[in-house]
């Protein structure tokens, strides 16, 4: 009993977003988690945001330092009424067998992201965050060995399967709003098509290349991105990681065993987008 007082799990609290989200990540939640990082009290932190209404955070750490120092430092630092905390929690990612990358890949965006929130700060805005979203989106699908042909087609998938998640109220003329959706979608590329591409390429030349960029994150990201794909890799060979719902497009021309990748990847690129605190209709 207690030998697993000490050994690590996931906990996780949620917080209500009651004014600015970005506030309240920099200002008041990562004082607290920079404090339990540095006294050791957790190993790993991911953070993202959960819809409109709450923060998640997700400490690995002991049952033991999670009842008598984290849960007591956030009651105190964030008021207990506010704090919803659960001392175990899963963190899972579709299949159920790709844990182990995302907590090679999280921890690293949780901390890039709220460190480029921090600095922007009034600057921050969804053109800030998109601009932010991109190198991060596109150093993972190349560090997962995407072609330029898989990459687009991975990105409509992520389309399709968004404007599927999307709530509507008339949902009798679901396929009439998604075309006129799309066409605004297209609208918005062909007026920054020309800045769009330009940068893509220079972010994709770098990555083929081994280039070193001057923001230092990124540098830092692409790395962590190649050993989770190594790691990915690995486990592929003994397992293959993919829901079992998953079904390959057998028209767009790419290798189904590809895009098994896909699920995995996207879960990812959507959770970049959360804790950049984009709302759903941002992220297209």
């Amino acid at each position: 009993m207690i030998p697993a007082l000490h050994k690590e799990r996931w906990v996780c609290a949620f917080i209500p977003i009651e004014n600015n989200y970005e506030e309240l990540l920099c200002n008041d939640i990562m004082p607290v988690v920079n404090q339990i990082l540095k006294d050791h009290l957790a190993s790993n932190f991911i953070y993202r945001r959960e819809g409109d209404e709450k923060l998640a955070l997700y400490f690995r750490t002991t049952p033991y330092k999670s009842e008598l120092e984290i849960k007591p430092l956030l009651f105190k630092t964030l008021s207990e009424e506010k704090v919803d905390y659960r001392d175990f929690c899963i963190l899972y990612f579709g299949t159920g067998d790709d844990a182990d990358i995302a907590e090679i890949l999280l921890p690293i965006t949780s901390k890039i992201i709220s460190g480029l929130i921090k600095e922007a700060g009034q600057e921050w805005d969804i053109e800030t965050a998109i601009e932010k979203a991109i190198p991060l989106h596109l150093a993972l699908v190349h560090a997962f060995e995407m072609t330029p042909e898989e990459t687009s087609a991975f990105y409509q998938h992520i389309i399709s399967e968004a404007l599927d998640a999307l709530p509507l109220l008339d949902v009798d003329h679901k396929h009439i709003w998604k075309a006129k959706f799309t066409e605004g979608l297209d609208t918005n590329y062909q007026a920054q098509k020309e800045a769009l591409i330009g940068y893509t390429e220079y972010l994709m030349s770098s990555f083929e290349n081994n280039d070193a960029f001057d923001e230092e994150w990124i540098n830092t990201w692409i790395k962590t991105c190649l050993s989770a794909n190594v790691f990915y890799k690995m486990k592929a060979d003994k397992k293959q990681i993919v829901p079992k719902d998953f079904k390959p497009d057998t028209t767009n021309g790419i290798k189904i065993e590809s895009q098994y990748k896909w699920p995995l990847l996207m879960q990812f690129v959507r959770f970049i987008n959360a804790q950049m605190g984009m709302e759903l209709i941002f992220e297209f």
